[in-house]
């Protein structure tokens, strides 16, 4: 009983350890009830397609000071004119100490939904990367299609310039495509 006592007290000092530290980095805590929910889901639930709106979205950007971060998220396009698009690779950049590429996930349902392939170490580090897909299917996009989007940690309200550059784009019998490449918030 004494033993279980001391494992009681233990844990409780652990437990308001824990709630003072998390409390002191603005975390609050307590019950849900019915009809709440927590902070992932606090903009209501959205279906494909369409976006959830957060309160005060409009002027998020408009109330952060320089040093405060903020998430972005940027799609990447690329227009192949009339070719089908089968294989792709671009190099993305973006600003040192201005923003930081901390995601990325894949384009428009079809060929290039799933996430590009790229090195993780490259998403680690934030500053630079390589995206790549390829597709030997039959649902290839032509013309102007989303094959991409990354999200961005991003210092300050001011948008950062991403640089972009086409490497490689190509037809599905491997021959090279004159496309062109944009990154758009």
């Amino acid at each position: 009983m004494k033993r279980a006592l001391v494992l009681l007290v233990v844990v409780f000092a652990i437990a308001s350890a824990v709630l003072a530290l998390a409390s002191a980095r603005g975390a609050t805590f307590g019950a849900r009830g019915a009809g709440e929910s927590d902070a992932v889901g606090a903009a209501g639930a959205a279906s494909s397609g369409d976006a959830a709106e957060l309160p005060g979205a409009d002027d998020a950007s408009a109330s952060l000071e320089a040093g405060e971060e903020r998430f972005a998220a940027y799609d990447v396009w690329i227009d192949s004119g009339t070719a089908p698009l089968a294989a792709w690779q671009v190099e993305l950049a973006f600003p040192a100490g201005r923003a930081k590429l901390v995601g990325v996930e894949g384009g428009d349902a079809g060929a290039f939904a799933k996430p590009p392939y790229y090195d993780p170490k490259a998403l680690a580090h934030g500053e630079r990367i390589v995206l790549a897909a390829f597709d030997t299917g039959s649902e290839l996009p032509s013309g102007r299609a989303r094959v991409a989007r990354i999200h961005v940690m991003v210092q300050g309200p001011e948008e950062p310039r991403v640089s972009a550059r086409l490497a490689a784009a190509a037809d599905p019998e491997g021959r090279a495509l004159d496309a062109r490449v944009e990154v758009r918030p």
